[in-house]
């Protein structure tokens, strides 16, 4: 098939349709109404807190933001559990004890909690900003849509079309990616003087999770795994692993190839940017990169022919970290872990909706 004929059929496809029909809804007197009723509950709260935001409540569990530094901003945060939303009947204490501050949570936790008891504690709490930084708005569009709706503030972690999403909630902050939270900022001070001694292996890191409906991820890993059995995919949930082991076989790796699941920029970027690793990263995620202003020097790009005969691409790319030496290994630590780690990252979240509000 050639590129005359593709371009007959890729717009008759039912992709294609599908988004013309998502333009379509987006100009529903539905999502007026709904940015109508958004703006009204905005200028109250930005009246209530035009002084600033009094408290900072985070909601955390295993996966999301459990190693955040606890103070941030000036603020001593606040951290609850998803297990303080069970109980609906507990729901006017707990809007008693958000008043006047700031209730902040990822898309997953929201999905743990429910919408339904969400709404009805925000229906208690009219004193509360919530805002969800959504990690999977890339493709778990069913959540991201609740999240939008329900949230003061809506931040989706990837680029992407906002159209919908933008339309439901134009109190929208883009900008801010998933940051790196394998590691507490206490541990990583204390082990980064050593990150350069540390020896590496030429061989590329990743391991993934096994995801069925993303079919070309899954068989660029395999395809991937048949050179390097360093990337594959695996059963166990690394979030059980310890700060120390996590570390040290992130560390113990020179590059990490990085596989999207749907061209998002996932944590794991940033993950090897810290323990002193040069990221590998398909073309389709550079204007993202550029957009964050990540210096070029600190990933490489790699083409779909990379994908099918690798070992010249990582020879390449072995050369420039063993160039960049030791000095690099330090610098990439010193920049992401200064912008992109969890903590820093949960800052720029808390600024931005300050200048919302206050």
């Amino acid at each position: 098939m050639n590129l005359f004929e593709l371009s007959d059929l890729l717009p008759k496809s039912q992709m294609i349709n599908d988004v013309l029909n998502s333009f379509k809804e987006s100009e529903s007197d539905t999502l007026f109404w709904i940015a109508l009723n958004k703006n009204k509950t905005y200028q109250q709260k930005k009246e209530i807190f035009k002084n600033g935001i009094e408290k900072v409540f985070i909601i955390r569990n295993e996966a999301s933001f459990h190693l955040v530094s606890p103070m941030l901003c000036g603020h001593q945060v606040q951290f609850l559990s998803p297990s303080d939303f069970i109980n609906q009947n507990n729901f006017s204490n707990l809007a008693n004890k958000l008043n006047n501050g700031l209730l902040l949570m990822t898309n997953n936790i929201f999905a743990e909690i429910g919408a339904e008891s969400l709404v009805k504690l925000y229906d208690l709490a009219p004193n509360t900003i919530f805002a969800v930084h959504d990690y999977d708005n890339h493709h778990w569009l069913h959540n991201s849509i609740k999240a939008a709706l329900i949230s003061d503030i809506y931040i989706p972690a990837h680029e992407g079309d906002y159209v919908i999403l933008g339309r439901i909630n134009p109190y929208l902050i883009s900008g801010i990616p998933c940051g790196s939270h394998q590691w507490s900022l206490t541990f990583i001070t204390s082990v980064a003087q050593q990150l350069s001694q540390i020896s590496r292996s030429n061989l590329p890191l990743g391991k993934y999770y096994f995801y069925e409906q993303f079919s070309f991820r899954n068989k660029a890993i395999k395809s991937l795994e048949g050179f390097y059995p360093s990337i594959t995919i695996i059963q166990n949930d690394f979030h059980k692993l310890s700060e120390e082991k996590k570390w040290q076989e992130w560390a113990s790796h020179k590059l990490h190839w990085i596989i999207p699941v749907m061209n998002d920029l996932p944590i794991r970027f940033f993950d090897a940017l810290i323990t002193g690793g040069l990221p590998l990263v398909p073309r389709s995620l550079g204007p993202h990169l550029h957009s964050l202003r990540i210096p070029e020097k600190f990933y490489l790009i790699y083409d779909p022919q990379d994908i099918l005969n690798p070992i010249p691409f990582v020879e390449r790319s072995l050369n420039k970290f063993d160039a960049l030496g030791s000095d690099g290994i330090k610098e990439r630590h010193s920049y992401s872990l200064d912008r992109f780690h969890i903590s820093p990252n949960t800052e720029k979240i808390i600024g931005e909706i300050k200048k919302i509000y206050c």
